[in-house]
């Protein structure tokens, strides 16, 4: 109890915050609701698309591959230079 007592302004905050997230999920109840109604539609959504997206990289010719053909080197310098910048944005250790 006592190491309950030492932070009880710590666990004032949490019971605040916890209160405060809990009535504004029960505000948006019917929001959330319809929202968890609609997630199973629209993942087979979703996973008919990439199956459709799957089967017609599969099915392409090679009309595609000549025709990326003058800007593969582009887009491979370009990635590249993303990859560079990715890099040095990315935080590093101490």
């Amino acid at each position: 109890m006592s190491d309950i007592a030492q932070r009880q302004s710590d666990l004032s905050g949490l019971v605040l915050h916890l209160s405060q997230t809990t009535s504004a999920l029960a505000n948006q109840n019917v929001a959330l609701g319809q929202s968890i109604q609609r997630l199973p539609p629209f993942m087979r959504l979703a996973n008919t698309t990439f199956v459709n997206l799957r089967n017609a990289l599969d099915e392409r010719d090679g009309r595609w591959s000549t025709a990326s053909k003058p800007v593969t080197p582009k887009l491979q310098k370009l990635l590249e230079q993303t990859e560079a910048a990715g890099d040095r944005l990315r935080p590093h250790g101490p």
